[in-house]
């Protein structure tokens, strides 16, 4: 009865049982077993157990049911339990899958407790060294084994794999990227750095002038030049590990406004080993020729994130402007730095 009671209060929506309701739950799942387990002198009991394990608390302003034994009418759930059968459960799962968390979080388990079955049952499969010896895309593992294809990629995928302890290399398995649109320079600049543009037209002219010239700015060699595509390239710059061997050095350059800094800094917080940082000097060269005249940013809804971590690389009279055009909810689009103009300057570099 005791199992059976606390699954049922831990299905519970509400913080909040409701005693004859639990009574009457209680009796429509055991039928004539209720009474003959001892009816609600047991049921009673159970409430009482659980009282003392601090799974529930007495609501003594709800008062007494008036029942020999007295119960209260209202009870408030402490914290919620896995059942018996559920902690049962456990002991046939595969070594391999951590079901600590679990524990203590019941509804997670129930969350989660289909894929724990499934992936437990494959990691059991007399052939599994064989199916890992080949390895595969998240996406095909994770159809392979669940029979969905987003899953392992996802955030409760994610989730899950983070509460039983494993990892996509356990399961021999790896993220692919989205790739995006570049211009390898590599072999007049080995050493040079890549360089990040947020915008088509931005990329194109970039891309012009490095042809035609020299793929150099203000000193500095571009290697690589990627056409971020807006918010694309927070899901791609994984990509850059099949074009580019070792450490590199990533430069971005967008828009002066709350979605430019936000690209940058989700790009820092999804690849933290690769080093990236705004490429302070063009950003400046937007300021010095529009800041006066910053039109109004059409979409005021934009959220402002991000703002301290971009503004740290700036020298500080660069850094108030920044923030005085966030403030006053203006922009400058990076197309403020024409084709001509990239012409002449990188003329002048070469």
């Amino acid at each position: 009865m005791l199992d059976i009671l606390v699954h049922i209060i831990a299905t519970q929506k509400l913080k909040t049982v409701e005693t004859i309701h639990l009574e009457t739950e209680l009796i429509q799942k055991m039928g004539i077993s209720y009474g003959k387990q001892g009816g609600y002198l047991a049921f009673s009991q159970c409430i009482q157990e659980l009282c003392e394990d601090k799974l529930l608390e007495a609501i003594k302003a709800s008062k007494s049911n008036g029942r020999n034994p007295a119960l209260f009418n209202r009870y408030r759930k402490q914290r919620e339990v896995l059942s018996k059968e559920e902690q049962a459960e456990f002991l046939f799962y595969h070594y391999k899958i951590k079901t600590t968390r679990f524990l203590n979080h019941p509804d997670t388990y129930r969350k989660y407790k289909q894929y724990v079955q499934i992936l437990s049952e494959f990691l059991y499969r007399p052939d599994i060294e064989a199916i890992f010896s080949v390895p595969n895309t998240a996406k095909e593992r994770s159809f392979q084994i669940f029979k969905e294809e987003k899953f392992l990629e996802d955030k409760n995928g994610r989730e899950f794999l983070t509460i039983t302890g494993l990892t996509l290399n356990d399961l021999n398995c790896y993220v692919t990227y989205e790739p995006f649109f570049y211009s390898d320079f590599t072999k007049i600049e080995p050493q040079g750095k890549i360089l990040i543009i947020e915008n088509k037209d931005t990329f194109d002219s970039l891309d012009r002038c490095f042809t035609a010239a020299y793929p150099k700015i203000f000193n500095m060699p571009i290697r690589l030049l990627i056409y971020g595509e807006g918010w694309k390239i927070t899901r791609s710059l994984g990509f850059l590990s099949r074009i580019i061997d070792g450490p590199c050095q990533v430069y971005y350059f967008g828009d002066i406004d709350a979605t430019g800094i936000e690209i940058f800094g989700e790009l820092q917080k999804t690849y933290p080993n690769i080093p990236i940082e705004p490429y302070v000097q063009l950003y400046e060269q937007l300021l010095d020729k529009y800041y006066k005249d910053a039109p109004p940013i059409r979409d005021k809804k934009q959220q402002k994130k991000y703002v301290s971590e971009f503004l740290h690389y700036f020298p500080e009279q660069s850094a108030k402007r920044i923030k005085t055009l966030l403030v006053e909810n203006k922009y400058i689009p990076q197309e403020g730095l024409s084709f001509g103009y990239f012409r002449e300057v990188i003329r002048t570099d070469v």
